[in-house]
């Protein structure tokens, strides 16, 4: 949409246009960088049940810490082969807590 934006305002020279796509821009990278912040310094630990057999489906528990010192972390969906089942959801995630996530994930064992 905002490449198709871009181009309107070349091809027409408006200057409301390139106002636009500058903004839409700029809110493009934004949005990227908090994505990526928001992303960093977690750490994830898959945990099995404690009895798995090959050949039949399981259920994996996400642990999910927060490294960091002093901010939290938003909003966090998490998945693992996700067949159509609710992911787990973690809409606070405070620094140095630490979650779990249990039967997020529907996993195949085959040895």
């Amino acid at each position: 949409m905002t490449l198709l934006l871009g181009f309107g305002a070349v091809n027409t020279g408006n200057n409301l246009l390139y106002l636009m796509v500058s903004a839409l821009l700029g809110f493009m990278s934004v949005s990227g960088l908090l994505g990526h912040w928001n992303l960093k310094k977690l750490q994830l630990e898959l945990e099995p049940a404690n009895e798995i057999y090959a050949g039949l489906g399981t259920l994996l528990s996400v642990r999910i810490s927060n490294q960091r010192r002093r901010l939290p972390a938003f909003l966090l969906d998490i998945s693992i082969n996700n067949n159509h089942r609710q992911p787990g959801h973690l809409a606070l995630l405070k620094p140095h807590e630490e979650q779990k996530v249990g039967g997020s994930g529907h996993v195949l064992c085959s040895w």
